[in-house]
């Protein structure tokens, strides 16, 4: 009895370091989706892998979630994209599908995290960003063309290089610097109020390279001016200057 007692303790000694010395990468953040229930589960899976009904993690009513895995993990089973889904039956290599991929593989090897025991990042999981865009819309056809194309908007100390597509009206643009949370671009969509002259972004998001995401929704809007010289943009509000380049 005694010696089964030792080898016990002896296990409990080895295994307990063990665990509180292991690094792992944790996400965590708000679930955004237009169709969302209070609480749930959303699945993960690696890219090109089908969804697991076993492999989830919870959000709760306030729609937080944490997701953790060993950093060791993703190296040894060279994992490099994740692939996140409230529906097990979306395939994670549906370019429309409606899931948010990040590239944990790409996080967990960049010289930013080298020297981290574990890296902790926000990013919330827009479930929606990928799913088909609907049904088409040009500018061009509703006479909205003058307005596709690149744009400069320096606003305090932060410069946005922008472009607005023609199709979709999609909005996304660039930062001069990256935000507190490390984002480098946003996306949304524009649009065009004839009556009142105005030119709107509808902001809905910021991400970076690693595939991580903020829901960070606001608006710009710009007033219009038709004059002989072209068309002059100045924004609403009196703040920043924006130049169509």
């Amino acid at each position: 009895m005694k010696i089964c007692i030792i080898k016990i303790t002896i296990a409990i000694l080895i295994v307990v370091p063990l665990n509180l010395y292991s690094q792992n990468l944790t996400l965590s953040g708000k679930v955004h989706f237009r169709f969302l229930q209070d609480s749930g589960k959303v699945y993960f899976a690696k890219q090109g892998e089908i969804f697991d009904k076993n492999k989830f993690i919870k959000y709760d009513k306030n729609k937080k979630f944490r997701f953790e895995m060993s950093i060791a993990k993703i190296k040894k089973d060279s994992i490099q994209l994740l692939v996140f889904s409230l529906d097990t039956a979306q395939r994670t290599d549906n370019i429309n599908a409606c899931v948010q991929r990040i590239n944990v593989g790409k996080i967990v090897n960049s010289n930013a995290f080298e020297n981290s025991k574990n890296i902790t990042l926000k990013t919330d999981l827009l479930l929606g960003i990928n799913c088909a865009a609907g049904p088409l819309r040009e500018a061009e056809e509703e006479n909205k063309g003058r307005f596709v194309g690149s744009y400069s908007f320096k606003l305090n100390d932060t410069i946005r290089y922008i472009e607005l597509g023609n199709l979709f009206f999609l909005y996304k643009s660039k930062f001069s610097k990256t935000t507190k949370e490390n984002m480098v671009e946003e996306y949304g969509i524009w649009d065009y109020d004839e009556e009142k002259k105005l030119l709107r972004f509808h902001i809905w998001r910021q991400t970076n390279n690693y595939g991580l995401a903020i829901y960070y929704q606001y608006k710009f809007e710009f007033n219009i001016e038709e004059t002989e010289n072209g068309m002059k943009i100045t924004p609403k509000n009196g703040k920043g200057i924006i130049t169509k380049i």
